[in-house]
């Protein structure tokens, strides 16, 4: 026998009450809007990426809230570009504001620091920068959106070798900072695995203004080509003492490097190579559009950061717009299962361990600007 038309009326309009009641319980109080944490250095030694990276999640915010039916918006907190700050910061956000999201902090000192504490907490947190490896193994509530060192560096390692016919190396490395760590171990590693001789490492600390004595000892050491293993900011500092004291080896900077830090370091960035997660002439869906709309409305074009940034956006946002439960358990679900998503950085994926998965790029600065290395 049929059910009573009038019953199924009704009992469809229950149903539609109690799921739309479930839906606009696990959003914000303020029309249904789902709040998301954002941790930044917007003061401090990191305070222009961190501005800008701010400013690439905005525009990426005010495109998806017009494109997708549940709206976003973010609650924002400074770390004041210390690992310490972003700990402080994610624990405001978790206890006072109640966020059961997070994207940030960009740096890996800050991830090391921070992930610990969205784990405890059941907090999904996606960093959009942070490349150490290890740090997505922390939890499983813990993602990383850039490729980790140990998935770029062997490659670009071995292509640049083969192009470049270099078997000496030297290294300046940051002794202070996880990325920087990181990745010197990663080269080392590779080192090896390539028969390449390190010649000499020498090391210096977030901050450091003088490396003459370093550089001096890198230039007695006569290698074939230099590493440079800090963060950005160290990184021009280097550039333009080597430069100084004529060194005119290859010099290669792997991720900590973009458009930003050519314009720092001018005419002593002629030349360098970096391993890259995004290029602002690549062809992924979205990318020209995204390169035009930022330029337009800021001024100036984005860096491979901000990339980063608008792209972490843009997963998220997939994340809860596919999810059936709008918790963190839901959502990590969700982000989880990320798949061959278009994004501007390429068709990215997340590996069984929260960590991204895309086609890296090698780049070489020519006439104050980047193209790829060939």
């Amino acid at each position: 026998m049929k059910p009573n038309r009038p019953y199924v009326v009704k009992l469809c309009v229950f149903l539609s009450i109690v799921v739309l009641s479930f839906v606009q319980s696990q959003a914000d109080s303020e029309g249904g809007v789902f709040s998301v944490g954002i941790v930044l250095p917007l003061t401090g030694s990191l305070e222009e990426v961190g501005k800008g990276v701010l400013r690439a999640s905005e525009l990426a915010l005010e495109e998806i809230n017009n494109l997708y039916a549940k709206k976003i918006r973010f609650i924002v907190e400074d770390s004041g570009s210390t690992a310490e700050g972003a700990a402080e910061a994610f624990t405001k956000l978790i206890k006072q504001e109640g966020v059961t999201a997070i994207i940030g902090p960009v740096t890996s000192s800050a991830a090391k620091m921070s992930f610990p504490i969205a784990q405890d907490n059941r907090v999904l947190t996606l960093s959009p920068l942070a490349a150490a490896s290890g740090l997505a193994e922390l939890g499983d509530y813990v993602f990383q959106a850039n490729l980790t060192t140990d998935v770029v560096i062997p490659g670009g390692v071995k292509l640049t070798q083969e192009r470049l016919a270099y078997k000496k190396v030297a290294v300046l490395v940051d002794r202070a900072d996880l990325f920087s760590q990181s990745t010197f171990e990663v080269l080392e590693k590779t080192f090896v695995e390539r028969e390449l001789e390190l010649v000499v490492t020498q090391t210096l600390e977030t901050g450091d203004t003088d490396l003459s004595s370093q550089i001096t000892r890198i230039k007695e050491a006569k290698p074939d080509v230099i590493f440079i293993s800090t963060l950005p900011l160290e990184a021009v500092q280097i550039l333009k003492q080597l430069r100084a004291q004529d060194l005119e080896q290859p010099i290669i900077i792997p991720f900590a490097f973009s458009t930003d830090e050519i314009a720092l370091a001018g005419d002593n960035a002629e030349g360098v190579i970096t391993f890259s997660t995004w290029t602002s002439f690549s062809n992924s869906p979205g990318n020209s559009a995204f390169v035009e709309n930022y330029s337009a409305k800021y001024g100036s074009p984005p860096s491979r950061f901000l990339a980063q940034g608008y792209a972490s956006v843009y997963l998220f946002a997939q994340a809860l717009n596919t999810t059936r439960a709008f918790d963190s358990d839901g959502l990590r679900d969700a982000l989880s299962a990320i798949t061959d998503f278009d994004t501007i950085l390429g068709k990215f994926s997340f590996d069984e361990r929260g960590r991204a998965i895309y086609d890296p790029i090698i780049l070489v600065v020519k006439q104050g600007d980047f193209e790829v290395f060939r």
